[in-house]
């Protein structure tokens, strides 16, 4: 979107919540609540994606030494990379995953072997996710293929017995195969062992088998 697209979008928002307000006082405290966002939210954000950078190039440099070299090979594509990174952290309420952009931006800029257009599915694929998303994606670190119940899932904090636990987490699992992150590799069809504290349908969840995706390899690479 460009800036003066930004700001029609602006003016719009602006008139529409004042439209409101006259006619419903009591929620004029919206149209308060989006001046202060579009005012100081949005500028504490960027602010403090430029702090997070800031921490993460001086961490990178411990690790790389040729920093400099690699920062003038890559200079021409970061205005654009940080562009789209900003448009994403300005709009993100997490903070946690705000801190989340500022490591995959450095790190996506500082591969060289990676294409500009895949780093740019990169950042728009990640801008996808939930924190959760990321830490189920996190238990295929160094796994190439896995069956549900191989991925140590215990320590995402899900609810209920196993039987609710497995299916939050196929639910999870589904949400990154349709982001092209993983791949449903083989569904358990045959007979099928049923331990005592799993429905039978429950249990050939856990025996299904995923596979790490490219993009989902390489979202991996860029949260490290």
């Amino acid at each position: 979107m460009s800036k003066d697209e930004q700001n029609a979008l602006a003016k719009i928002i602006n008139g529409g919540l004042r439209s409101i307000g006259a006619s419903f006082p009591v929620l004029a405290s919206l149209g308060q609540a989006w001046s202060e966002y579009e005012s100081i939210q949005t500028g504490k954000r960027i602010s403090e994606l430029m702090d997070n950078l800031k921490i993460k190039y001086e961490e990178l440099s411990t690790r790389i030494g040729n920093l400099e070299e690699i920062s003038e090979r890559i200079r021409e594509e970061f205005p654009s990379l940080l562009e789209i990174t900003i448009d994403k952290v300005r709009k993100e309420f997490s903070q946690e995953k705000r801190e989340l952009f500022a490591d995959v931006l450095a790190n996506l800029s500082l591969q060289q072997h990676e294409s500009y257009d895949d780093k740019c599915a990169v950042l728009h694929s990640f801008d996808t996710l939930n924190p959760r998303d990321i830490d189920v994606l996190k238990l295929f670190k160094g796994k190439e293929e896995s069956k549900a119940k191989d991925l140590d899932w215990h320590n995402l904090g899900l609810e209920g017995d196993n039987n609710q636990k497995y299916a939050e987490l196929a639910s999870m699992l589904a949400k990154l195969e349709s982001r092209g992150l993983i791949f449903t590799l083989r569904l358990h069809t045959g007979v099928i062992f049923s331990p005592r504290d799993l429905e039978t349908s429950i249990a050939r969840i856990s025996e299904t088998k995923y596979r790490l995706l490219p993009l989902g390899k390489k979202l991996l690479s860029s949260l490290e």
